[in-house]
């Protein structure tokens, strides 16, 4: 008797139980040492199960990049009331960005790692083009910005949006080599000082 099918949702579910293993075995080993095998473990599948969804562990990185992408992004395109302040709605995204950036520190280390980001072959080129999905939202927010009077106006807004997005970079990058990571009130607090780092340089004079 033929096995059912499974479902997409059941799909998607083994599929993300997974990039969670694989981002338990990146953490613990690295990127480098790893193998499908253990990571196979980790999900408590066989290999011969885990490269049904995967065919390696590139692809498996590249997937993750793809879903913490899918997550930053729902936060720069959410609408948001125009009668919030533009500060107070950058203040916002910035911070969501930055907790959802941190919850997933175990890829971030994966990508940060010592021996520098891993080589992805031929998934390379399909990361950079998640990687910049983002980098339009931030123009768009930045645009907007100017538009009210908020930012200033002689720098290229695709410009600002890279300026804000290194200083979150940088902070992150930071934050998830420390063997013990801070608390969420800690990462509050950064968010916002950083927000004002990024304003003081930025404000319409």
């Amino acid at each position: 008797m033929p096995r059912p099918k499974r479902t997409e949702a059941e799909v998607q579910w083994r599929r993300e139980r997974i990039l969670a293993a694989s981002a338990a075995v990146f953490q613990r080993v690295g990127f480098a040492a790893a193998t499908m095998e253990e990571i196979a473990r980790e999900a408590e599948y066989s290999p011969a199960a885990l490269y049904n969804y995967f065919r390696s562990k590139e692809e498996i990185i590249v997937a993750a990049i793809e879903q913490v992408v899918d997550q930053m992004t729902r936060i720069l395109v959410e609408p948001m009331p125009f009668s919030m302040p533009f500060e107070q709605r950058l203040r916002w995204r910035v911070q969501r960005m930055t907790e959802t950036a941190f919850a997933n520190r175990g890829l971030l280390m994966t990508l940060e790692g010592a021996d520098g980001p891993p080589s992805l072959g031929v998934h390379a080129a399909r990361a950079k083009q998640c990687a910049d999905r983002t980098h339009s939202p931030w123009t768009s927010l930045m645009a907007e910005g100017q538009e009210g009077g908020h930012l200033r106006t002689d720098i290229a807004p695709e410009h600002l949006a890279l300026a804000l997005t290194g200083l979150m970079r940088g902070t992150m990058a930071t934050l998830v080599a420390q063997p013990n990571p801070p608390e969420l009130p800690f990462l509050a607090d950064l968010t916002d000082r950083l927000v004002d780092l990024f304003l003081n340089g930025a404000r319409c004079r």
